[in-house]
């Protein structure tokens, strides 16, 4: 199952996109730190799991060259009768679990773990998440990692205007189609747990949005065995004010004078998210008003007060 579709956010008033030509950057699971309970061998390591505290490797993301980047994790599983073993993907800490695959191959197999942001300090934990420590039948799980790639990943960035906004997608053509699952987040890669789920026929989905939020959304298709598609490239979209001209005679009076100035530093340091925040003091329209909206005021404040 395959998503063939790339995401489309709308209705917008510009689009920004970034994107990211460095190299992947591969980690061996043999060159990254590790908990007890880990071995290392040539080309590998066996995450031998304990009840009583969890088993991973990791490694620090700070020196990353670039913010999102997409996962893939090269393992294998040793199941016992009745397990395989589970892992779980981490950005800070290893109590929170923010995806979990089930490793089901005896011999090294790449999945795919999603597209992730690295966050501030971030480090990344690969934890071995389901061993019993000899629960399994005949014999115990354990867990062998032998690389991550990091692959820079795109964003697309879009500015709307308004109060919703519309998801929309190319449909997918596999006979076996069951629909799609939307995720969304106002974290980038960290999406809700209760995603929604819409029909094959469906090709968009309408969203309310609040002024000043920044919101995130990725689609995957899934069949009639509920195998889920690979995550589509994640969308962002950045709600901002309705395009309002920028003035400095900010109290209507047709001249400029100190009464425009007192008005501006009212408004100074807000955001559009305050209710006293002024759009015509916006002069960037980056829904606040800092420093670089008071040089612009002052610059047509000059022009405006001769």
């Amino acid at each position: 199952m395959g998503l063939t579709a790339f995401v489309l956010l709308g209705p917008v008033l510009a689009v920004e996109t970034w994107s990211q030509t460095q190299p992947a950057v591969t980690l061996l699971a043999t060159e990254m730190g590790r908990s007890s309970d880990v071995m290392a061998s040539a080309e590998y390591v066996t995450i031998y799991g304990n009840p009583r505290r969890k088993a991973y490797v990791y490694k620090n993301l700070g020196a990353l060259s670039f913010h999102k980047f997409h996962l893939r994790v090269e393992a294998a599983g040793e199941s016992g009768n009745i397990h395989w073993p589970e892992l779980g993907v981490a950005l800070q800490d290893t109590i929170n679990i923010l995806k979990k695959i089930t490793v089901t191959s005896t011999s090294f197999q790449s999945y795919d773990l999603g597209i992730w942001s690295t966050p501030p300090r971030g480090t990344l934990y690969l934890v071995f998440l389901n061993d019993a420590y000899g629960g399994a039948a005949d014999k115990d799980v354990n867990l062998k990692i032998r690389r991550a790639v990091l692959t820079p990943a795109t964003q697309d960035t879009v500015i709307v205007r308004g109060t919703q906004l519309t998801l929309s997608w190319n449909p997918n053509r596999e006979a076996d189609l069951k629909g799609y699952r939307i995720y969304h987040s106002v974290v980038s890669g960290k999406y809700l747990n209760d995603h929604i789920e819409v029909s094959r026929s469906d090709t968009a989905h309408v969203f309310p949005v609040t002024l000043g939020c920044d919101y995130f959304y990725a689609v995957a298709a899934y069949d009639t065995a509920g195998n889920q598609s690979a995550l589509s490239p994640e969308i962002m979209a950045r709600v901002r004010p309705a395009a309002i001209v920028a003035t400095p005679d900010l109290n209507h009076d047709d001249k400029c004078d100190n009464e425009d100035i007192k008005a501006f530093q009212r408004v100074f340091a807000l955001t559009c998210t305050h209710t006293r925040y002024n759009a015509e003091a916006d002069f960037n329209g980056d829904c606040k008003i800092d420093g670089q909206d008071q040089t612009l005021f002052l610059q047509k404040y000059k022009s405006c007060s001769k």
